[in-house]
């Protein structure tokens, strides 16, 4: 089974987030697959392509896929026009799911993932003591050094989630201004 979880954490502890959702899962062979807020799925049929590369990777303990924005250069898909507009980014997703059905690749030492989206399987989770709960930041880039030599880590071809990653170098101006809102009473 996967489980879905966008974390938070008002103290900033986002390995321990991480941790306490992964100890809700009740099967050391489930998933957790976690998700910036600023994330979104470009495709209908992400479950479904989440779970073709699970079934037809065993050995992987550690999934992350192409985005739009990103620090990590082989996550962002090379060519993306920088754009906020989602049905773009909804039609580069159908392409790449068209174009990549089912594709993957072994990304185990090549530069620590970042985590807008990761996958994790508890039972590889548990064999690394967890996420590291020292700091905020990293957490991501820790869990895949971690896991480096204890499972395959993958990156999915056929799925493209949009990223706002701190919106656009050159966000788009629509021209409208500001209008206070109306104040409702009763």
């Amino acid at each position: 089974m996967i489980y879905y979880s966008t974390p938070w954490d008002s103290a900033q502890n986002i390995g321990q987030c991480y941790n306490n959702f992964m100890k809700l899962l009740p099967e050391e062979i489930d998933y957790a697959c976690f998700t910036d807020a600023d994330t979104c799925f470009t495709t209908s049929n992400y479950g479904k392509i989440i779970e073709n590369q699970i079934n037809n990777n065993p050995n992987t303990g550690l999934w992350t896929c192409l985005t739009n924005r990103i620090g990590c250069p082989y996550q962002k898909l090379h060519g993306i026009k920088d754009s906020n507009d989602i049905k773009y980014h909804r039609m580069v997703g159908s392409k790449i799911y068209n174009a990549n059905k089912s594709m993957s690749y072994k990304i185990n030492n090549l530069q620590p993932l970042s985590g807008f989206f990761f996958i994790i399987q508890k039972k590889y989770w548990q064999k690394v003591g967890g996420f590291r709960t020292d700091r905020f930041e990293g957490v991501d880039n820790y869990i895949h050094m971690d896991l480096n030599y204890v499972c395959d880590i993958r990156m999915m071809l056929d799925l493209y989630v949009f990223h706002w990653y701190r919106g656009s170098s050159k966000l788009i101006d629509t021209g409208q201004k500001y209008k206070k809102p109306k104040l409702f009473s009763l």
